[in-house]
This record gives structure tokens, C-alpha cells and sequence, in this order.
């Protein structure tokens, strides 16, 4: 359970891959479960019957292969009978050929068991003596092998040493070029930093510049504190102040310790007696409203606000005057603001507290007179109605809350001057002093290298002095092994006398095979051989017979037994073929369903889309044209004004007609090379003087034309009458129309299917939202229970399309801010997740469940919360807790406690002590 709450805490509102779900598809998954349900009954189904039917075809494979096997031990049984009658013949006339065979080879094997026993005599003495000159030899050698690996040794040693003492002596030599070179660039920081240190001393003779830049500050500070009406200001405090200069939340006073002011001396005393100097002050309760709702989008924390609207009760205390004893002041008669109206904030917080020089006058006057006061001192003591006291002690709260009454002397433009010259002298001393300070970390790091080079350097000429020293020693080590190997030579006489010894073992060696071959040839004879094998095979027969028997009998047993489970799997085959067929036919109408559904989405979808793009099309196309209409409309205008002053003649020839454009035309128009066209044109039309007197000519000139053009005319139609091209005219014709009705019938099925589209969505969106509203408000009721007093919503990212960007929850704790799942605490996690999970099982309850350790990250009290919660609200449910705190097992209705004995697990069942109170009493009335 606890990976549970993890995995809900870092659920993104929608699910960025297929097996990463979100808290939309979480959700979504309990609200909608018709279809999944259906999919996995199907494949529960499908996956049976292929086991089913795995396990049919393995028991017929099976079946025919006892079968088969049953026929072949039939045909070698009968072979194998005929074998043996075979064989007892042959057997009865081979017995009678050795008897004659056997006399001979008696004899032969007398003789070799007495040649046997002399030479096993032979080998044995043979044997002791090569075993004795082996181990000899084998001593001279490992000897002499031993000093010669010794001395390799020795010569390794001395490489090596040689080898680390050159490279030693190099990186000696390199270290102390390094020390030179740092030692010469000491010498030139040095020189620089006392060139530097001259020019700050000499800038500081002319200006004595730190007298002048403290001065400086210290007046940029008074004219800044001087403009300040409050110690601070908090950035929620200030993010409202901007709302409301800004004009979005009108409403807003600001913060009730900065809406007034008190002496000095009362500092401490208001500090310390009034709690909601921090409060937020606020006209109505709508526009405190308002200000929680600003600081919950914007995640800046939690503000209790007072609302003066409902400070109208406080308003006749404000105006009383009343007497207190010894005549001390009241500290809301001590506050001054300017605007009267927030007095009812002042005393609601302030009350009848009154202010005492020290703590023996304020416990006289709050607790030893008629009537109890709350009273505070200057120190910051407050003694309560009640008798308790508190403040004193720890350092005193002071100007922390309440502002001082500084008369400002100074201007913006002061302050802005002032600081500009005091980072103008900052820098400079900055300059001269990061100088300085680069100059003296040079040197101290250059000197710090030096230091560690000549300790390498000390170490190195060590080091170099003990491997001089330990070559000189492994040189005397080597003449002294060379001794001992000159020693240790081994004696070749003594080898050769042994060698010779060891010789005689390949002696031994052919007397050992002639004996072996003797002693082989006794058995083949003792044995008879030659007579057995006749009776081995017969018996190997006989036996391979009566295994074949055997096998026969249980392929039968087996045989018999397949073919009930043949008939028994047939009857469950033909009963899950029934299930299969009515589980594929409806598989197949989900899927059908399934797959129409998701092409008529995905059409939809895309259709909407280009729709969408079309749109922004026409959009800009219809701007573009009412712009160029409008420009037309004044072109249009100015030349009916030129075209009524003009005269016209008549003219005989036919006018051209005007060309009519579709709409794909008119919005391939370039407009911007039209209006060029337009100004050429005008400017042409300016330019021209009409000779009217041309006029005849032109009609001359256009009557020709007209000749030449009906002459090309009937030429083309001549041209274009042939067969061929109507035969494709026609063709052409037919395809169009067959086109155009493919056309109509495809929008009339796009138009039918984006309204199913539309239905689908529009319920599915109606059908989710129920849900969602009702598992919302359980939630916020469930986590209000859990906390007291907390709250938490799960709200959609987008409101007009929850399927776009998914699910929220947001929770705000007791007495903190609005914060997203995955940035609570483990046990606000816990609490919010069981939420979430208790609202679920609201709207759709679940029979069974198993929690493990969900009380992990909580404490006693949130326990506690938790289990009454589960007992009294989930009755409608069995829930299996495993826990470890004794607060959720004192709630729970069964204990089942798990222990280990002698390295063994045992349990204990035990039911609920209370119920077993409840039940006494009524047994004692009975009684």
C-alpha cells in the first residue's frame, strides 16, 4: 500500500506514455469498466481453451505414438522368438565342435602359468630398485633448480630498481626547474602588489575615501529607513499590495501593523501583547475571499485576513472612555492611524489590554483588584485574566510588528543621487582591493607549490638514495646466489648411473605385457570363451523378451488410460468450442464496435482539425478581401465620378465580355499585384489625351480582327470534330459523374459520422463528469474527516476538455498552503492518497482489500483517525490491515498476530476485547 501512494503521489495528470498511466486515466478506469471487463473475461477465456486444446493435441500425439510403438514391440517380439529357435540349434552343434578344441588349450595354459610366475619374480625387484633411483634423481634436480630461480629473482629485482631510480632522478630534475621559475614569479607579484599598494595609498592621500564613502552610506541608510513606514514587508504581503495597486483586488488595507503607529517607549509592550499584527486587513469578506484564492493559484503561502465589514460590532467600544485603575493607559487608546475607519480591526486584536511600567504594577492591577485585567509591561511581560504569564525571560519582541513615526527628510532624488555616489566609491574600493587580494592569492599559492616542491624534492633525493643503497645490496645477493648455483651443479655421473637404472624400466615394461598377454590367454582358456557366447546372447534374448513383455503390458495400461481422457477431453473440448464460438462472436462485435468507434474518433479528430485550419484560412482569406474590398469600393467610387464627367461615342462592335472567376480563382488573386497594376494604371489613364477623331480607324482595324478570329475558330472546331475526342469527351463525362456521387456519398457518411462522433463524445464526456463531480466531493468530505480541518480538490487542467491535459489534485494540509501531491510529506501523502482512495470506494465499492503498513509514515493521532475512519465509514467492505502500531490493532474487529518459535512462523487469532465487554453484561441480566 505504501508504493501505492507513491506511485498515486507521482502520477502526472495525464499519462505521457501507454504504461505510464496518469491520474485521468486512473480515474477514468473505475468510472469506465464495461469494456475491460469484457476483454478480460475474453482472453481468460481464450488462454483456457488454448491450453485445453495444447493439452488434446499432446495426448493424441501421444496416443499414436504408444500405438505405434505397441505395434513395433508386436513384429520384434516374433522376430526375437524366431531368433531363439535359431540359436538353440546353432548352440547344440557348436558345443560339440569345442569339446575336442578344449584338451589343447589345457595344456598350453599349464605352460604359461609356470613362465607367469617367474616373470612377475622379475618385475617386481625390477620395480623397487627404478623407484629408488627416480626419487634420487628428482632430488639433484629440484636442488639446482630452486638456486638458478632464486638468482632470475635477484636479476629482476635489480631491473626494476634501476628502472624507478632514473625515472626519479627525471622528475627530480623537472621539480627543480619548477622551483626556479615559481621563485622568479614571486619575485614580480611582489613588485606588482607594492606598485599597487602605492597607487591605493596615494588615491587615499587625495581622498580620504573610507571617511567619505562610510559617510556616504551612512546617509543613503537614514534617507532609505526614512522612506520605509515598516521594519519588512513579506512577499505574500506584497504581492496583495500589488493586486491592489494594480486594480484587480480593490479591496485591500494592507497589513494591520503597518495601518498604524505607537511610540517607541510601547514598542515591545504591543509587540509582545498583539498576535494579529501580521493579519491582513480587507474591506468585505468577499474580497478576503478573493485574496485566498490569489494566494492558492500562485502558491504563496497561507494569511488570516480580518474583514472590516464584520468589525461593524466592535465600533461602539472604539468611542468609550473609561477609567482604569492607578490610571494606567489602555494600548488601543495608544495606537494612532489615519484613517478611522480600521479602529474595529485595532481593538478586535487589542482589546481592553492595558500597559504597566513594571511586573509588580501589572500583576497589582490585572489580578488583585475588583475586577481582572489583561495587562503588559514595557518589558513584555503579559499577565492574562486568567493567571497565566507569559514574554520575559529570552530577548524581547521589538519593532518586529508595529511601525515607528519617521518624518521623511528626504527625497527620491536625494536617495538616488546618494546611491549613485556610494557605488561609485564601492567600486572603486572594490577594484583596489580585488587587486590586492588576486596579488596576495598568487603569491600564496605560488608559495604554497614552492613548499610542497622542495618536500617532494627532500622525498625524491631519499628515495633516490634508498634504491642506490638497495641495488648495491641485491649485487652482493646476486654473486653470493651465483656461488650457491656453481654449488648445486648437479653430479653427471651419478644422473647417468641412474638414468641407466631408470632404463631398465622399459625391461620391466615388456615383461609386463607378456605377462598380461599369458594371463589372457589363461581366462580365454579357463573361461571357455568360445563355448559361452552362444549361451550370453540367448540369455540377453531371453531377457530383452521379457522386457518387451512388460513394456507391452503398461503401453496398454497407458493406452486405456488416454483413451478416457480422449473421450473426457472431447466432451470439455466441444463444451469450450461452444464457449470459444459465442466468446469470438462477441469479441468480434467489441472489436467491431471497438474499431468503428476508434475510426470514427480518429476521422473526427483529423476532420476537426482541417476544419480548424480551414477556418483560420478563410478567416484570414475574408479579412484580406473585405480589406482589398474596401479599397475597391474607393477605387470603384472614384472612377463612376472620372467615367460621369467622360463622353462616350457609340461603337458598333460588340463590347467584350467580362471575365467571371470562381471562387478558387478570386482566392488565388495576388491582390498586392493587382493594386500595382491598379496605380500603373492610373497613372497611365492621368497621362493619356484621347484623340477622339481615331475612333473610325479602330473600328476599321477591329473589323479585321474579327475576320481572323472566326477564320481560327472553325479551324479548331474542324480539328476537335473527329471521333476520338468524343469518344474521350464522353468517357471523361461518365467518370465525373460517378466521381461526383462517390463524392456526395462520402460527405453525407462524413456528416452521419461526425454526428455519432459527437454523441460518443458528448456522452462519454456527461457520463465521466458524474463520476468525477461526485468522487470530488466525496474527496473533499473524506480528507476534511482524515485531517480535520485540511482540504482538497481534484480539479481538472483544462475545464473545457478534461481528455486534453487530464487531472489535478491539489491539497492544502491544516494551516499551510495549496500544494500538489508529489511536494507533500510521506505522511500528507498517506493521508491524501487513503482519501482519494475511500472516495473511490464511495463511488464504486470494492469487496476486498489488502493494506500494508499504510500507518507507516503516520503518527499516533493520525492513526487513530485512520482506523475509526475504516471502522465506522467502510462497512461495506472486508479490509486485511497489516500494521505494526498498537493504536490500529486496538480498533480492529480480528487480530491475527504473526510470531516466530524455534525458527518456526505460528500465529494467533484473537477478537475484539470491547465486543467481548459488550457481551458480559448482557450475560450477567440473563443470568
Amino acid at each position: 500500500m505504501q508504493g501505492e501512494i507513491e506511485s498515486i503521489s507521482l502520477m502526472k495528470p495525464k499519462a505521457v506514455h501507454e504504461n505510464e498511466p496518469g491520474m485521468l486515466e486512473y480515474i477514468e478506469d473505475i468510472i469506465e469498466k464495461e469494456l475491460a471487463d469484457i476483454l478480460e473475461k475474453k482472453q481468460k477465456n481464450v488462454e483456457e481453451m488454448t491450453s485445453l486444446k495444447a493439452e488434446m493435441e499432446e495426448l493424441q500425439s501421444s496416443k499414436k505414438s504408444s500405438q505405434s510403438k505397441l505395434n513395433e514391440v508386436s513384429q520384434e517380439h516374433d522376430a526375437v522368438s524366431k531368433k531363439k529357435r535359431c540359436s538353440r540349434k546353432k548352440a547344440s552343434e557348436v558345443m560339440g565342435s569345442l569339446k575336442d578344441e578344449t584338451t589343447l588349450l589345457q595344456e598350453k595354459k599349464d605352460k604359461l602359468e609356470t613362465e607367469l610366475k617367474k616373470l612377475q619374480e622379475n618385475v617386481s625387484d625390477i620395480k623397487s630398485e627404478i623407484d629408488l633411483a627416480q626419487s634420487e634423481l628428482n632430488i639433484c634436480v629440484s636442488g639446482a633448480k630452486k638456486e638458478k630461480e632464486k638468482l632470475s629473482t635477484l636479476k629482476k629485482d635489480q631491473e626494476k630498481n634501476t628502472e624507478t631510480t632514473k625515472k626519479e632522478k627525471s622528475l627530480l630534475i623537472q621539480e627543480e626547474e619548477e622551483l626556479k621559475n615559481l621563485e622568479n614569479e614571486i619575485c614580480t607579484s611582489k613588485e606588482q602588489l607594492s606598485n599597487s599598494r602605492q597607487h591605493w595609498n596615494s588615491f587615499a592621500e587625495q581622498v580620504d575615501i573610507h571617511s567619505f564613502s562610510k559617510n556616504e552610506r551612512v546617509k543613503l541608510e537614514e534617507a532609505e529607513n526614512s522612506q520605509q513606514t515598516s521594519h519588512h514587508s513579506s512577499s505574500l504581503v506584497k504581492a496583495l499590495l500589488r493586486e491592489k495597486s494594480e486594480g484587480r483586488i480593490p479591496g485591500i488595507y494592507g497589513r494591520l501593523g503597518d495601518l498604524g503607529a505607537i511610540d517607541e517607549k510601547y514598542d515591545i509592550a504591543i509587540s509582545t501583547a498583539c498576535g494579529r499584527l501580521d493579519n491582513i486587513v480587507t474591506d468585505t469578506i468577499t474580497t478576503a475571499q478573493k485574496c485566498v484564492e490569489f494566494l492558492k493559484r500562485n502558491n504563496l503561502g497561507y494569511a488570516t485576513f480580518i474583514a472590516l465589514d464584520q468589525m461593524k460590532k466592535w465600533e461602539p467600544y472604539t468611542r468609550q472612555q473609561i477609567s482604569f485603575p492607578e490610571n494606567v493607559p489602555r494600548l488601543f487608546d495608544l495606537v494612532r492611524v489615519k484613517d478611522h475607519a480600521l479602529l474595529p480591526a485595532f481593538y478586535f486584536s487589542l482589546q481592553n489590554t492595558l500597559v504597566g511600567s513594571d511586573l509588580e504594577q501589572a500583576t497589582r492591577i490585572g489580578l488583585k483588584g475588583r475586577e481582572r485585567h489583561r495587562v503588559v509591561t514595557l518589558k513584555g511581560e503579559v499577565i492574562d485574566t486568567t493567571g497565566t504569564m507569559s514574554g520575559g525571560g529570552g530577548r524581547p519582541l521589538k519593532g518586529e510588528w508595529v511601525k515607528k513615526v519617521i518624518e521623511c527628510a528626504f527625497s527620491k532624488e536625494d536617495i538616488t543621487r546618494m546611491a549613485a555616489n556610494v557605488r561609485q566609491l564601492t567600486t572603486k574600493i572594490s577594484e583596489l582591493k580585488n587587486l590586492c587580494s588576486s596579488l596576495e592569492d598568487q603569491i600564496s599559492q605560488k608559495t604554497f607549490r614552492i613548499s610542497t616542491l622542495q618536500r617532494s624534492i627532500k622525498k625524491r633525493n631519499q628515495c633516490c638514495k634508498a634504491f642506490t643503497e638497495q641495488i648495491e645490496m641485491i649485487n652482493s645477493q646476486i654473486e653470493e646466489q651465483k656461488k650457491k648455483v656453481s654449488e648445486s651443479m648437479i653430479d653427471t655421473k651419478k644422473v647417468s648411473f641412474l638414468e641407466e637404472k631408470i632404463s631398465t624400466e622399459n625391461k620391466a615394461t615388456a615383461h609386463e605385457e607378456q605377462v598380461s598377454k599369458l594371463q589372457a590367454e589363461i581366462l580365454k582358456i579357463s573361461k571357455g570363451n568360445y563355448s559361452k557366447k552362444p549361451k550370453r546372447k540367448m540369455k540377453k534374448l531371453e531377457s530383452k523378451i521379457e522386457n518387451l513383455k512388460s513394456e507391452i503390458e503398461k503401453n496398454e495400461k497407458v493406452f486405456h488410460q488416454y483413451r478416457d481422457n480422449q473421450e473426457k477431453l472431447t466432451a470439455l473440448g466441444s463444451k469450450l468450442n461452444n464457449e470459444l464460438t459465442e466468446n469470438k462472436e462477441k469479441l468480434i462485435k467489441v472489436k467491431e464496435m471497438y474499431g468503428n468507434i476508434k475510426k470514427e474518433i480518429d476521422a473526427k479528430n483529423e476532420k476537426e482539425h482541417q476544419m480548424k485550419r480551414a477556418e483560420i484560412e478563410l478567416k484570414n482569406k475574408i479579412k484580406k478581401i473585405e480589406a482589398s474590398e474596401s479599397e475597391m469600393n474607393g477605387i470603384i467610387r472614384s472612377y463612376n465620378t472620372k467615367i460621369g464627367k467622360l463622353k462616350l461615342n457609340e461603337v458598333e462592335e460588340d463590347s467584350t465580355e467580362i471575365p467571371t472567376l470562381s471562387n478558387e480563382e478570386i482566392d488565388n488573386l495576388n491582390i498586392k499585384s493587382l493594386s500595382a497594376d491598379l496605380n500603373i494604371m492610373k497613372v497611365q489613364l492621368e497621362d493619356m489625351k484621347p484623340d477622339f477623331s481615331a475612333i473610325e480607324a479602330f473600328k476599321r482595324r477591329l473589323l479585321n480582327r474579327k475576320t481572323v478570329k472566326h477564320l481560327m475558330l472553325t479551324f479548331i472546331e474542324d480539328q476537335s470534330s473527329s471521333f476520338f475526342q468524343i469518344f474521350i469527351q464522353s468517357l471523361f463525362e461518365k467518370l465525373y459523374e460517378e466521381k461526383s456521387k462517390d463524392v456526395e456519398q462520402l460527405r453525407n457518411d462524413i456528416h452521419l459520422q461526425k454526428l455519432r462522433h459527437d454523441e460518443l463524445r458528448r456522452r462519454r464526456l456527461n457520463e465521466f463528469m458524474a463520476g468525477f463531480n461526485i468522487i470530488a466531493k466525496k474527496l473533499k468530505e473524506v480528507y476534511q474527516m482524515l485531517t480535520l480541518g485540511g482540504d482538497a480538490e481534484i480539479e481538472l487542467v483544462d475545464s473545457s476538455d478534461p481528455f486534453k491535459e487530464g487531472i489535478r489534485l491539489s491539497i492544502r494540509p491544516p494551516r499551510k498552503s495549496w500544494k500538489l501531491l508529489r511536494y507533500l510529506s510521506g505522511g500528507e501523502k498517506t493521508l491524501s492518497s487513503l482519501a482519494l482512495v475511500f472516495a473511490l470506494h464511495y463511488y464504486r465499492p470494492t469487496p476486498f482489500y489488502v493494506m500494508d503498513e499504510i500507518d507507516a509514515a503516520l503518527d499516533t493521532r493520525n492513526v487513530a483517525i485512520v482506523g475509526y475512519f475504516l471502522k465506522e465509514h467502510t462497512k461495506n467492505a472486508q479490509f486485511i490491515i497489516i500494521s505494526l502500531r498498537n493504536v490500529m490493532n486496538e480498533i480492529a474487529d480480528h487480530l491475527l498476530g504473526i510470531y516466530k518459535v524455534n525458527n518456526c512462523t505460528k500465529n494467533i487469532s484473537l477478537s475484539n476485547v470491547e465486543k467481548w465487554a459488550e457481551k458480559k453484561p448482557t450475560e450477567e441480566e440473563n443470568s
